[in-house]
């Protein structure tokens, strides 16, 4: 009763390309041990780095389809990977921090081996200072480090565009010797009956090494940043605060008072909005600006029953500045010359299994 153990492979984009074939990725692999009790628990193998509530949250939870555009330097760099977490959970609180190396799947976001693979650490701290049936109000800090290997110094950030288009307009491109990057995140979540949101603000501090040119041109020193603000209403009175979990620091999907049947049950209505922005500019060699955006999505989820729901959004891009990188990947015109203002809608059916 003291040892837990999950396996999760991945099946859709998670691998990488050997001989042009696409390999079976690993998403969780760990054994955890619970037997101190109160004195906390242990996870060995490949599971999350304890970072940023949005990450930690599952994406069958996720109130939107995709997480939010700071993902883009959090995703490659402090993910899932193979190493030791030490969690201490509460019924009020949660503290966990790990140290990692590489991951399991050679990047596992993506399809080729990742430049970035070397060791890290981080660290995330919860409380919930208030938290009721229907109410919670929770706060959290996390931060990380993450040094990739000697030999292989490049680093390159980037952000596939709503709807899991192959575009990257936010794109730094290989940035050259870079000797380690500092990771910090805030977050505020907070629900009221069926009202509830969560906030974000995510910085990356970037260290190079400018005078050395053995591995072609410096990207030099810079700092990435973004937030996001989400919000939700359950029309049909569901409260994610009834699935939040104080030891994890995250919530759930909101579970339908009335699964959808065809007497009286409707399911759960859920309309939702948010408005994000980021910016991969601030870089010492501007040859390896990642590029800027500020964005709002809405939308709504209709949830049949606890394990299916369908999923709308709709997001309007206010301003966009393509990185430098990012302005070779365009594979069409966007309105206003790859400026912003324009839109994208996506819809799709989620089923959690």
């Amino acid at each position: 009763k003291d040892w837990r153990f999950k396996m999760q492979p991945e099946l859709a984009n998670a691998g990488s390309v050997e001989r042009g074939q696409y390999t079976v990725g690993i998403r969780d692999a760990f054994v955890q041990y619970t037997g101190f009790g109160d004195y906390g628990n242990f996870v060995v193998g490949q599971s999350k780095q304890p970072y940023s509530f949005q990450q930690m949250m599952s994406s069958n939870d996720m109130v939107f389809m995709e997480r939010s555009m700071e993902y883009a330097f959090t995703n490659r760099s402090v993910n899932r990977a193979i190493g030791l977490r030490y969690d201490l959970p509460g019924s009020w609180y949660g503290f966990s921090t790990g140290l990692y190396g590489d991951t399991a799947t050679p990047q596992a976001s993506g399809t080729s081996d990742a430049p970035d693979e070397g060791w890290g650490a981080a660290m995330r701290a919860t409380l919930a200072p208030w938290m009721k049936t229907d109410e919670l109000l929770h706060v959290g800090v996390s931060g990380a480090y993450r040094a990739p290997q000697s030999d292989r110094r490049d680093l390159r950030y980037n952000f596939r565009q709503t709807a899991m288009s192959p575009m990257a307009y936010l794109d730094t491109g290989e940035m050259n010797d870079i000797q380690n990057s500092q990771f910090i995140d805030g977050e505020l979540v907070g629900a009221y009956g069926p009202l509830s949101f969560e906030t974000e603000y995510n910085g990356t501090w970037i260290n190079s090494n400018d005078s050395d040119t053995s591995r072609g041109e410096p990207a030099g020193a810079g700092y990435m940043q973004g937030a996001h603000f989400d919000v939700a209403y359950s029309v049909t009175g569901e409260s994610r605060a009834t699935g939040y979990r104080a030891d994890q620091g995250v919530w759930s999907r909101i579970k339908p008072n009335h699964n959808l049947d065809f007497d009286d049950g409707w399911g759960a209505w859920e309309l939702k909005g948010r408005f994000a922005w980021v910016d991969m500019n601030q870089i010492g060699n501007q040859t390896f600006a990642g590029g800027n955006q500020v964005s709002s999505t809405f939308g709504a989820n209709w949830y049949w029953n606890n394990w299916s729901r369908f999923m709308l959004d709709w997001t309007h891009v206010y301003s966009l500045n393509v990185g430098a990188a990012g302005t070779n990947r365009v594979v069409f015109d966007v309105p206003g010359q790859n400026t912003g203002d324009w839109d994208v809608v996506q819809a799709r059916v989620d089923l959690h299994y």
